[in-house]
């Protein structure tokens, strides 16, 4: 075992220990966003990726990016929006106001206009939509519309007895799958809304669901009664059964990538932050920005997620929210380096020691039998520095130096990859 004596009298890098087991939550570096800003706007309260392009709602107008947030244009005719989204042909935008309006463009939201529908009374009611291709589905808060004709007309579905407390609060279509839900549980419709049936096997049919969404087999809802259940559940067979994500938080927002799902989560008592798994998985990593602030909305392209945030105490309007972006390189590098193991270690069987003097780390691991391991060291984004060690183990104590006298300052990571769980010590090299 290596003497403690230099790492104890050594304040030129810093050891963070991490062991996880399967299914929780890993904490990584929270401070690798960018803040986006406005011209002259003071309060951006969502945020919207459609078409490929970046949307802000701010208290000052709409206002649209082509590079990521970079340089925006302000829209015309569209004040501000609380959902936006698009099919293959236009983009549809509900507006804040009383009462709620939808807008329609057809220039890839530079210009919007009212949409045309016959049907008055979906004005003032509804309060979130999901559209795929011409089909379009509105909520409001004790009825639901659709539109087959891409918005023309509507019709209304009846859903009210179907539930014990008909509040709905969000709705999605899943190919030909429509589902509703909200304080009364989740219903679907297989029949684009002729009949209906529970789907919430798995959830609490009381449970409070604020959001559900999907991308391709994999459908998410979020919780948010925090008396009751928070958190994030999965269906992978059409809504018919869901499992628990582990991930006990006050869902605001779900977001996508082609591999991860991002939850934007917290309340006015939690602060909640930004998180990331796998799809289909219960390995968390926290995302969130420094400082911790709770994540009101959430939008994601081909580059980068974006998160509107807001400190826990924002209800009483002492802050702003704030826009911020991330490239999703650097979260899938974390991701990577997230502890996936099927246990955690113990602190005693993997030691990380400090020798000043020589410009370099000690490592312990000592599994109690012979195993096969590998033991790498990575950047902050998850990029492998070198690998010190890859192959059988010895029973007792193994071994090992990494010199860092090449590397610049910065933060590392230790990963240990065995038989027996894995293991990540995070580490600060200073200069």
């Amino acid at each position: 075992m290596f003497s403690k004596k230099d790492f104890l009298a050594s304040l030129r890098l810093m050891a963070l220990a991490g062991f996880f087991a399967l299914g929780a939550l890993q904490s990584q570096s929270l401070g690798a966003w960018t803040a986006i800003t406005i011209p002259g706007r003071t309060q951006i309260t969502n945020v919207a990726v459609a078409d490929s392009i970046l949307f802000a709602s701010a208290d000052t107008g709409v206002f649209r990016s082509t590079n990521n947030g970079t340089t925006w244009q302000k829209v015309t005719g569209l004040n501000s929006f609380y959902e936006l989204k698009g099919n293959n042909v236009n983009l549809f935008a509900l507006a804040y106001g009383q009462p709620y309006v939808f807008y329609v463009s057809v220039d890839h939201g530079i210009s919007w206009n009212k949409l045309n529908t016959t049907d008055s009374l979906l004005y003032g009611s509804a309060i979130e939509f999901s559209v795929q291709n011409n089909t379009t589905l509105f909520i409001s808060n004790y009825r639901s519309y659709l539109s087959e004709n891409n918005n023309q007309s509507c019709e209304i579905l009846n859903t009210v007895e179907l539930v014990a407390n008909p509040m709905f609060k969000c709705g999605h279509i899943m190919g030909n799958i429509l589902f509703i839900s909200g304080q009364g549980g989740i219903v679907s419709s297989h029949d684009l809304g002729h009949s209906w049936s529970d789907a919430n096997y798995g959830i609490d049919n009381t449970a409070h669901i604020n959001k559900i969404t999907s991308i391709n087999k994999y459908l998410y809802c979020g919780l948010s009664f925090p008396d009751r259940q928070t958190g994030i559940y999965c269906s992978i067979d059409s809504g018919n059964s869901w499992k628990s994500m582990g991930l006990r938080q006050y869902v605001n927002d779900i977001s996508f990538s082609k591999t991860t799902v991002f939850v934007g989560a917290g309340n006015s008592i939690d602060s909640g932050g930004i998180f990331a798994s796998p799809l289909d998985s219960s390995n968390w990593t926290d995302i969130s920005t420094s400082p911790r602030r709770t994540a009101i909305s959430l939008a994601c392209d081909t580059g980068y997620l974006y998160a509107i945030t807001e400190p826990w105490d924002a209800y009483n309007g002492n802050t702003h929210d704030s826009l911020f972006r991330r490239p999703l390189s650097e979260v899938n590098s974390l991701l990577k380096m997230a502890v996936t193991g099927p246990q955690s270690m113990a602190s005693n069987n993997f030691v990380v020691e400090h020798f000043p003097s020589q410009h370099a780390l000690g490592i312990t691991f000592s599994p109690g039998r012979t195993e096969k391991a590998s033991l790498r060291v990575y950047s902050a984004t998850g990029k492998t520095i070198t690998t010190l060690f890859d192959g059988m183990t010895q029973s007792g104590g193994n071994d090992f130096f990494w010199d860092y006298r090449n590397v610049p300052s910065g933060i590392y990571c230790i990963g240990l990859n065995s038989e027996s769980g894995k293991a990540v010590k995070k580490v600060q090299v200073m200069r």
